[in-house]
């Protein structure tokens, strides 16, 4: 898994628990919002690590894009996932033709 992930969502559950302190009138709403979309990375951060990282890497940059510009590591931790998938599949499909 990417470093920059993890980085990103130790730091957007950091920006949550400092808004939720400094608005307490607006506590629960702020850690519900800013908590569901945490829960969002953080589900696709174990989605990646246990081998659906297409779609582990949509629900981290969903989940970071919300935390801009802070979230923007997150989000270019999950292209660079991305990316690999991307390259991976477009390798694969060369073996097959070289082996037809």
């Amino acid at each position: 898994m990417n470093m920059l992930i993890i980085v990103s969502i130790i730091i957007n559950i950091m920006a949550t628990i400092g808004l939720g302190d400094q608005y307490p009138e607006y506590q629960e709403m702020v850690l519900g919002v800013c908590g569901f979309f945490v829960a969002l990375s953080i589900v696709g951060a174990v989605m990646i690590s246990s081998g659906s990282r297409d779609t582990g890497a949509i629900l981290v940059t969903i989940g970071c894009f919300v935390f801009v510009p802070i979230g923007l590591i997150g989000v270019y931790g999950a292209k660079k996932v991305r990316d690999q998938v991307t390259r991976e599949k477009f390798a694969e499909k060369a073996h097959k033709r070289e082996s037809a």
